[in-house]
């Protein structure tokens, strides 16, 4: 590197130098601006997708475990722990949340209907394909309803749960 240097500044008048010197600092300055403002929308792209930056990575990323379960999910909905979540969304107009997961291990699955059951949900429907090696589970409570879907080849699952509106009879 030193080589470079030398011999880009080889033959140069102080003035040139001066100059050379003068625009890396302004690149330095605009590249540190842009990526004060790039920052942001890049960590929220990432903190949507339950990912945050890792120097520590190979991939630059790391899953952010503390986040995501989605703040506003009703609390009568157990929380899936195990594994990390990668995507949420809500859709405020439905009422639907959807979360998926990541590196959950098949005792979630093979659990949440208990832990549903004991939180007062009923259970509608408790299916494992295994041809296809997967799980889905239906229930209700009160005005929720709640679809869990777990593929236990790739430890991956969904989870979509929507509030119904109350109809008042007339």
């Amino acid at each position: 590197m030193d080589d470079q240097i030398q011999n880009l500044i080889k033959n140069k008048s102080p003035k040139e130098i001066k100059k050379y010197v003068l625009v890396t600092i302004v690149f330095a300055v605009i590249g540190g601006i842009a990526w004060g403002v790039a920052s942001g929308p890049i960590n929220t792209f990432l903190g949507d997708r339950g990912l945050k930056l890792d120097k520590n990575s190979d991939l630059g990323v790391s899953f952010d475990k503390e986040k995501m379960w989605p703040s506003n999910m009703p609390n009568d909905v157990p929380r899936i722990e195990e594994g990390g979540i990668w995507n949420q969304k809500y859709d405020p107009d439905k009422k639907i949340w959807n979360v998926s997961f990541k590196g959950i291990p098949e005792t979630v699955g093979t659990g949440y209907p208990a832990r549903l059951e004991s939180g007062g949900w009923t259970v509608t429907k408790n299916d494992k394909n295994e041809s296809a090696n997967t799980m889905t589970l239906y229930a209700e409570k009160g005005q929720l309803l709640l679809n869990f879907t777990q593929n236990f080849n790739v430890q991956g699952g969904t989870l979509k749960v929507e509030k119904r509106p109350l109809y008042k009879v007339q």
